[in-house]
């Protein structure tokens, strides 16, 4: 009995930590580094940067983070929404 309560409360807490990941936390940018400086892509998959500006992709991000030695995260996926006048 001991057992499945453990097991039903570490489900519980993982479930709830997953959800946390879906409620669109910011998380940096990933990219892959090429002579200290980020190789990115030519892919389309936008993203939102936290400044409100729509990406081409991760790595064009994290391209800007590393040109203007800034921390720009990522607020979601796809393009940031323009707010209605």
């Amino acid at each position: 009995m001991n057992g499945q309560v453990i097991l039903l409360g570490l489900l519980f807490i993982s479930l709830a930590i997953g959800a946390q990941g879906m409620c669109g936390e910011a998380r940096a940018p990933k990219c892959r580094m090429v002579g200290g400086k980020p190789f990115c892509p030519e892919e389309f998959v936008a993203v939102c940067g936290s400044d409100g500006v729509t990406y081409q992709n991760e790595c064009a991000l994290c391209f800007k983070n590393n040109r203007d030695n800034s921390d720009v995260t990522i607020i979601h996926d796809g393009e940031c929404k323009v707010p209605a006048d």
